[in-house]
């Protein structure tokens, strides 16, 4: 419950125009171009969650996990890029 409130946090700060940058916040141009990622931990893991800022719409996550190894794992990044991908083009189709 606790890291959700930390998320809650760090994406307040973004909505704000606060800068927030390492640990916390970090760009992954491997997801895709403005793509970053929240970095949190607690007792019970390591949690991440990819996002980009779009002007018109505010800030969107498009996913979310629980991280157990060091480097980010590939079927993540690649989880996150079709999300993305989904999502924009839903977008564009409602305009």
């Amino acid at each position: 419950m606790e890291i959700k409130k930390d998320f809650g946090s760090v994406l307040t700060q973004l909505q704000l125009g606060e800068r927030v940058g390492m640990p916390d916040v970090r760009p992954m141009p491997s997801v895709a171009k403005g793509a970053s990622e929240i970095r949190l931990k607690d007792q019970s893991g390591i949690y991440r969650a990819f996002f980009v800022i779009e002007t018109e719409l505010g800030i969107l996550v498009f996913h979310g996990f629980k991280k157990k190894t060091q480097q980010t794992p590939q079927n993540e990044i690649e989880t996150g890029k079709k999300r993305l991908k989904t999502f924009l083009e839903e977008l564009q189709n409602e305009k």
